[in-house]
């Protein structure tokens, strides 16, 4: 097997975890592809569920870049509105300044 399993590494008596989308080489010709995975070793048939602590994958891996894109472009799009707000405040505040003929008081 050539693929890199340690990937799913965990302590004993712990159990893996992952989300999002792995894709493992088993060689030049086969590639497995698992999403949504509970893996846990050493586990008496007789047991039901998943014991001891949950390690969980990294859900923005290579294979799913679109996990940390997104909020990128959001965060990005809503700064520019932000600033886009300010600027409008501020001219608004200018002309509305300009136009105005009461006398300010001292």
């Amino acid at each position: 097997m050539v693929g890199n399993l340690t990937d799913f590494s965990t302590q004993l008596g712990n159990y893996y975890s992952c989300d999002s989308s792995t894709n493992i080489s088993l060689n030049k010709d086969v590639s497995l592809s698992m999403k949504s995975v509970k893996l846990q070793v050493f586990r008496n048939k007789n047991e039901t569920g998943f014991y001891g602590e949950e390690n969980k994958c990294s859900s923005g891996s290579p294979d799913n870049p679109v996990d940390t894109v997104i909020p990128i472009v959001v965060g990005c799009v809503l700064g520019g509105l932000v600033i886009i707000v300010v600027i409008g405040y501020i001219i608004g505040r200018r002309r509305a300044r300009a136009q105005n003929n009461y006398e300010t008081l001292p």
